[in-house]
């Protein structure tokens, strides 16, 4: 009995997660490395404000790390990645400012990174100049999903469309 109740607690809260956010970019990158996925760290994605991005970098993204206010209290996510990179870049965001496009240059691995905010600022580009070149728009970017071992293999950008934000 009482893993059925565990059981559907998860879908319930799963099931609410993945109803508020409008869902996640194609993947960029290669297969290595392990899964991970920011949307652990918050259950309505619809109310998590992204405040900061650090991102660990040289020739690839060695690591990220995102933060977010949530009913008015900060959440570190977990660093995505490994220890390295001689450089450090941080994306921070004003209030109610968003990312809404993401230039990505990958090819195995995430070769490099370019924020756009809704206040036409541009962060980056962090990382070498290897890879192929994709963008990605939305309205309001939210987390990032992907794979990792001691660099970044894989990323996937997780986005709400939700106007009132």
């Amino acid at each position: 009995m009482g893993c059925k109740k565990t059981l559907i607690v998860f879908i319930v809260l799963f099931g609410l997660c993945f109803s508020v956010y409008c869902g996640e970019s194609p993947s960029y990158g290669g297969n290595g490395g392990t899964e991970f996925s920011d949307v652990t760290v918050f259950v309505d994605p619809a109310q998590a404000e992204l405040k900061r991005i650090t991102i660990h970098y040289g020739r690839l993204i060695d690591s990220i790390q995102c933060e977010w206010t949530v009913g008015g209290v900060v959440k570190r996510g977990e660093k995505h990645g490994g220890g390295g990179g001689p450089n450090v870049g941080r994306v921070e965001l004003e209030d109610g400012e968003r990312i809404n496009r993401i230039i990505v240059h990958s090819g195995t691995m995430i070769d490099q990174l370019t924020f756009h905010t809704s206040k036409n600022r541009v962060f980056g580009p962090y990382g070498g100049s290897g890879g192929n070149s994709s963008e990605f728009n939305c309205h309001r970017f939210v987390g990032f999903a992907g794979r990792s071992a001691d660099m970044i293999n894989q990323l996937k950008f997780l986005y709400a469309d939700n106007p009132g934000k």
